[in-house]
């Protein structure tokens, strides 16, 4: 009789442990193929330059913000300045283009410069006096003196 239940709770454990891999195996592919946790808005990924922003330090962005068109896309620009530093000069100027998403944003494209490379005539103006967005190409045009830097919107 002892037997009969030892082989009973074997086949049990091993269908219990079987039904837990095959769900286990369906949550895989299911997270490895869920297009949100590969990359948000169609596998675009971010084009993102080298970061300026010193990890750990709190910064203040004095940025403007400007809708380019209906895309629900925008693209913003100002300085940046640390907060735990007794001057007031800006640290270093930053553009991106992003889209909101809720209370935040995902950013498709991201440039950080150093204040040098921007003009100090440029460092307090909005947004729009430095960008030109073309809606048929979807082109996005950053002129900060004699740099440019371009992204194109993705479809989605």
């Amino acid at each position: 009789m002892a037997q009969k239940v030892k082989k009973k709770w074997i086949f049990i454990g091993l269908g219990a442990g079987l039904l837990l891999l095959i769900a286990l195996g369906t949550v895989i592919v299911v997270l490895t193929n869920h297009e949100d946790l590969r990359a948000p808005f169609g596998g675009t990924t971010p084009d993102m330059g080298e970061s300026l922003h010193e990890f750990g330090r709190p910064a203040t962005w004095n940025v403007t913000h400007m809708t380019l068109g209906d895309t629900g896309f925008r693209a913003a620009a100002g300085p940046f300045k640390y907060t735990d530093e007794d001057n007031q000069d800006w640290d270093y100027y930053s553009i991106d283009i992003e889209k909101p998403e809720g209370k935040s944003s995902y950013v498709f494209f991201q440039r950080d410069l150093k204040m040098d490379k921007v003009p100090v005539e440029l460092v307090d103006r909005k947004v729009q006096d430095i960008v030109t967005y073309d809606e048929n190409s979807r082109l996005v045009t950053f002129t900060i003196g004699s740099n440019i830097y371009r992204y194109t919107l993705p479809n989605r």
